[in-house]
């Protein structure tokens, strides 16, 4: 009988490739929409609700440029890691059926892909 195996990716995993923590992304939204400073005492589930209202503005839905904004600000400073493709490696080369990421990016799931695995 094969078993197989569920990964879970803790937020940290990405840090290694250079991808923005949650203080930095939510702080550059706030730059590239002009919006003030938000208080460092406020929760920061609190503080992404404030952002994505503010992207809103009058639209019931949240905008195509919110979106790029992110990407642009999560992948900008990209850069190889050897933790994600030791990652993606055990996922493609052992018998794991499921992967929970509390990641906001997709770096594991892009090198599984280049390593010829679906997600």
């Amino acid at each position: 009988m094969v078993e197989y195996n569920t990964i879970i990716l803790g937020a940290g995993i990405s840090a290694s490739a250079g991808v923005a923590t949650w203080d930095y992304l939510l702080e550059q939204l706030c730059i590239k929409k002009g919006i003030a400073k938000i208080d460092s005492d406020i929760d920061c589930v609190i503080k992404g609700r404030y952002i994505v209202e503010e992207y809103k503005n009058s639209h019931k839905e949240i905008p195509d440029d919110f979106y790029k904004d992110i990407r642009d600000i999560l992948y900008a400073n990209t850069k190889s890691s050897k933790l994600i493709s030791s990652i993606a490696h055990l996922i493609t080369q052992g018998n794991i059926e499921s992967i929970i990421s509390y990641n906001y990016d997709n770096l594991v799931e892009r090198e599984v892909i280049q390593m010829g695995r679906s997600c």
